[in-house]
């Protein structure tokens, strides 16, 4: 089905679809009282070899109509179960911008230490001081990352 496969989302469909069989059981609503008065004879005198197709047509019209609530009620599942499943989509894409936020806050913390211009840090004077701190930097990322 449409709705579990691919990334795109299917909710303006189901909505579409949902209302047209909201209409079309408001439509069969009415007619069902109809049918059942010419069943029973209340609307007009039918002849005898009438009764019967008449009760055919309401029976149809009553199986029809519990169709089309059938219907809704699964475009109704349909549509939370769409909802649900852009929720949790959703979810795992502000996890994934939340982690990627609390590593790059890491690197930005080392950077602004760095970035102080303090006059005694014991790794300024040493060759490997600078490459060190973009390794501790590279590390601290891959390791919060994994």
């Amino acid at each position: 089905m449409a709705v579990f496969q691919g990334d795109r989302d299917q909710s303006e469909r189901i909505y579409l679809q949902l209302r047209k069989a909201a209409r079309l059981a408001r439509a069969m609503h009415p007619m069902l009282m109809i049918f059942d008065r010419l069943e029973r004879g209340e609307l007009v005198e039918a002849p005898q070899a009438l009764s019967p197709l008449l009760g055919d047509v309401s029976d149809n019209a009553r199986r029809l109509s519990e169709e089309v609530m059938t219907l809704g009620e699964a475009l109704d599942g349909l549509l939370n179960a769409n909802l649900a499943r852009v929720s949790v989509r959703q979810n795992v894409i502000v996890q994934q911008v939340s982690t990627w936020t609390a590593i790059a806050a890491v690197a930005i913390i080392i950077t602004g230490i760095y970035g102080m211009n303090f006059r005694h840090m014991p790794e300024l004077g040493w060759v490997f001081g600078y490459p060190l701190a973009i390794a501790i930097r590279a590390i601290t990322v891959v390791v919060l990352r994994w």
